[in-house]
């Protein structure tokens, strides 16, 4: 929305008593918003919500915004270096019955001089109505990433001082900062309950965490420079009520404790947590215990030795699980290279979904695949070494799994004959397999499926006549198969008599300008 059509709505509708701005693209408010008389904007104190969220191209905030004392709803606060002008972080102060949401852009124009008494500057403090705070310096996405020389890190580090939000706050996001530490202020907000520190390449140090009463989610993503996440020390009442804790491209990350030699039988536990994702952290190996984790375990390009621990014993050494997992239900790994310990699955009672993607060292199912009673849906995905040669057993006890995804496996050449085993199995989806030849005739026994997709497999030349007993299956695809497309033919293939009394079939070859979304 441009200058004059702002202009135009603010002389013409003289009466409004709610503005909201959202997502207009407007980058000043024009000073012709004075003429709204019940609005009552400058030099008065009536307003109380001024909606601009997603507003952001403005450059600056109005001047004279403190003015607005009964101010309860502004979503969002473009800090400039131009204080006199435009409104800077100072007219904040005043403004202490905002509540719900509060986003600050733009920290990276603010210059703090350290001259200035703390004690008027506490912009955020007395603000005991507001639950979620961000705090947003933005220098691009390279910058976001490798930080930058130009960077004054102390003046970062003086202004999130001052930045203390009061200690009723629930939810923080502090994104990009590129101070060495963080403030010690955020230990002292006992009511928090998410808090989430991303794209800060420089910080090096976080304030204990572990006391806060009421945190449930803690995200930490893109710190480049952190190497551990506590001091030695862990209290008696450590996260107690950390529910989710995510992890993600902390290259230098290798421990959580700044000395990772604390003794195992000592080592302190989340008691209540039940999500954990590690993503992009592949130096941490040492990590407290997860006693109750049960929802989903994720492990992306990480390293599985901080999911145990080693127990010396003279001259043996045994390793054993620090995530008792017979309570979890979904579990992701995606370019791990060392194989988890077997005995892993032999707890995975309770797991309904798995999936396994970019694993360069699996080769066949694990041998506790056995204990998987519960898993409901299976997806191996871009593991070249993978096959089926040998697991014929292993197939037995996956007597609930629902849905079965094999992608891109290029050493997969069959499904064994143990495949009919899964009686319980409704969905088969088969995709970018080049060396599978066949299935096997077993499939018949699959009394459940009703969905079979073979998409992608340039091997494949023939369909078991068994598929003619499958009286459940009611979708078939079969794309981009050339030797399997002429046999599927209506009528004159010779695989047609298998899939004929299949209700909704879709036998033909992708276009390739299409074959790409698939």
């Amino acid at each position: 929305m441009t200058t004059s059509t702002c202009d135009k709505i603010f002389t013409t509708f003289k009466s409004l008593r709610v503005l909201d701005l959202h997502d207009l693209g407007i980058k000043i408010v024009p000073t012709s918003i004075e003429e709204m008389k019940y609005l009552r904007f400058a030099g008065r104190n009536s307003l109380n919500h001024l909606g601009i969220e997603g507003c952001l191209d403005l450059t600056h905030m109005p001047a004279g915004i403190d003015k607005l004392t009964s101010l309860q709803t502004l979503s969002l606060f473009v800090a400039s270096k131009k204080h006199v002008v435009t409104g800077g972080l100072r007219e904040l102060t005043v403004l202490n019955n905002l509540k719900d949401n509060l986003e600050i852009l733009h920290l990276e124009q603010v210059k703090f001089s350290p001259s200035i008494k703390a004690d008027k500057d506490e912009f955020l403090k007395n603000k005991e109505h507001l639950q979620q705070l961000t705090l947003r310096w933005d220098r691009g996405d390279d910058e976001e990433r490798t930080g930058s020389s130009s960077v004054d890190v102390e003046n970062e580090e003086r202004l999130l001082e001052r930045l203390q939000p009061h200690q009723n706050l629930k939810v923080l996001f502090v994104v990009g900062y590129n101070g060495k530490t963080l403030s010690n202020w955020i230990h002292s907000l006992h009511c928090l309950v998410k808090f989430t520190l991303s794209d800060s390449p420089e910080c090096e140090f976080l304030p204990p965490m572990d006391r806060l009463p009421h945190l449930k989610v803690l995200h930490l993503r893109r710190l480049n420079s952190l190497k551990f996440i506590a001091e030695n020390s862990a209290t008696p009442a450590f996260f107690k009520s950390l529910k989710e804790l995510a992890i993600s491209d902390c290259p230098d990350l290798k421990s959580w404790w700044e000395n990772d030699e604390l003794p195992k039988n000592n080592r302190p536990s989340f008691p209540c947590i039940s999500k954990l994702n590690i993503r992009c952290c592949p130096n941490l190996t040492c990590m407290p215990l997860c006693t109750n984790l049960d929802e989903e375990l994720v492990l992306v390009d990480s390293n599985v030795r901080s999911m145990r621990e080693t127990k010396t014993e003279t001259e043996t050494t045994s390793e054993t699980l620090l995530l008792p997992l017979s309570k979890l239900k979904s579990m992701i790994t995606e370019r791990i290279e060392e194989s988890p310990p077997q005995s892993w699955l032999n707890d995975f009672t309770s797991l309904k979904e798995l999936h396994i993607r970019d694993c360069i060292n699996l080769k066949s199912l694990p041998q506790g695949s056995k204990t998987l009673s519960s898993l409901q849906s299976l997806t191996i995905e871009r593991c070249d070494e993978f096959n089926l040669e040998k697991s014929e057993d292993e197939w037995k006890g996956l007597i609930n799994l629902h849905s079965l995804t094999l992608r891109s496996i290029p050493n997969l050449m069959t499904l064994t004959i143990g495949f009919g085993n899964l009686i319980s199995l409704k969905e088969l989806i088969i995709y970018d397999c080049p060396s599978l030849t066949h299935l096997p005739e077993t499939i018949g026994k699959l009394i459940s499926l009703r969905m079979l997709v073979i998409s992608e497999c340039k091997s494949t030349d023939s369909l078991p006549k068994e598929m003619i007993k499958i009286t459940s299956l009611h979708n078939l695809e079969i794309t981009d198969c050339p030797l399997l497309l002429p046999r599927c033919q209506p009528e004159t293939g010779d695989d047609w008599p298998q899939i004929a009394q299949i209700k909704n079939k879709l036998v033909r070859e992708i276009p390739r300008d299409l074959s790409g979304l698939l």
